[in-house]
């Protein structure tokens, strides 16, 4: 199955759970709406109150990896890299000072659906983590 989300474009729905600090569950949602350009393809998503503008560079054909950087306005710039292995597109990511890390993996389970797994740390701290389910709407 060829992946749809990044390479496509179009508009994601995402819905799931959302844990804080302290494991405290909140159900979430969120969303996607992914453009390609002929330089760069662009991401806008949100997730709870957080929220990301990703630039990244387009995957080759020859490459299964992405570099990508965002403006997240509550944590400032983050940097990172998708890296395609079989049916997950996966995600790891810094802030610009390296205080903020994280890890995501995007799962495709059909064309249009995929499950995102991740987690957000400061130092050895886990700040949040999620189990989401993303679906295209168009």
């Amino acid at each position: 199955m060829r992946h749809s989300y990044l390479f496509e474009e179009g508009q994601w729905e995402a819905s799931g759970v959302l844990f804080d600090e302290e494991g405290e569950a909140a159900i979430t949602t969120g969303g996607a709406q992914i453009i390609h350009y002929a330089d760069r393809w662009e991401v806008e998503s949100w997730m709870a109150e957080f929220e990301n503008r990703y630039t990244l560079e387009p995957f080759s054909e020859q490459e299964a990896q992405a570099l990508w950087r965002s403006l997240n306005p509550a944590v400032g710039i983050l940097q990172g890299v998708f890296v395609v292995v079989g049916e997950c597109i996966l995600s790891r990511y810094a802030s610009d000072d390296g205080v903020l890390t994280g890890v995501e993996s995007l799962r495709q389970v059909a064309a249009d659906r995929y499950e995102s797994r991740g987690a957000a740390s400061m130092g050895q701290k886990v700040l949040s983590r999620w189990e989401m389910t993303l679906i295209k709407t168009a």
